[in-house]
């Protein structure tokens, strides 16, 4: 629950999640993570995401989320 108010107050919206901890070897991490099925489902996806993967000390984040593609309006004004 935690973990989703923090996501909230940040206006994020992650499709997955995962947190780890500890991690001496982020690269490592990552890659054994798709050689586990439980982390496997949560980061192979058919559609394109982004990841973003954060570190502090010995813990790690890892938010993925859809990438869409977002269009605002604009005018001429937006110019200036």
């Amino acid at each position: 629950d935690e973990w989703q108010e923090l996501l909230a107050a940040k206006e994020l919206e992650a499709s997955a999640s995962i947190f780890e901890a500890p991690v001496y070897d982020p690269t490592f991490t990552i890659l054994s993570w798709f050689s586990n099925p439980r982390f496997t489902e949560r980061l192979t996806h058919e559609q394109s995401e982004k990841i973003g993967i954060a570190f502090s000390e010995a813990n790690m984040v890892v938010l993925v989320q859809e990438d869409v593609e977002g269009t605002e309006d604009s005018t001429s004004d937006d110019l200036r």
